[in-house]
């Protein structure tokens, strides 16, 4: 389920350095 840009903002920090990032977001 795609994050809208406040939940992804949150978390986003706290992703792991593996996780790939599609132009800083995902979108489905």
């Amino acid at each position: 389920m795609p994050l809208t840009d406040a939940q992804w903002a949150r978390i986003e920090p706290l992703l792991p350095d593996r996780t790939p990032k599609r132009g800083g977001r995902w979108r489905d």
